[in-house]
């Protein structure tokens, strides 16, 4: 778990809260994460979130992460999506 080590003010760690779940949202519901990879790949986005906000506290962390999950940054890879039918 990437936050346990964080040090932020209560601000920011809003900030990253919601970054997180409105991330989590736009990458999760157009093609549900299949239930046996759906916690590393929680994990594997609020990796990108907290090096995102590292590098540069200012960025669009919602977008940049978006970006990162689809094209496989930051850890396990692609995410397992549910079959539509």
């Amino acid at each position: 778990m990437p936050f346990r080590s964080l040090t932020a003010d209560p601000v920011d760690l809003q900030k990253l809260a919601d970054a997180f779940d409105e991330a989590w949202i736009a990458v999760n519901q157009p093609s549900p994460i299949e239930a046996s990879a759906r916690a590393a790949e929680r994990e594997r986005l609020s990796h990108i979130i907290m090096y995102t906000w590292q590098a540069n506290p200012e960025a669009d962390l919602v977008q940049t992460a978006i970006c990162a999950f689809h094209d496989g940054s930051a850890g396990t890879g692609s995410a397992k999506r549910q079959s539509a039918g």
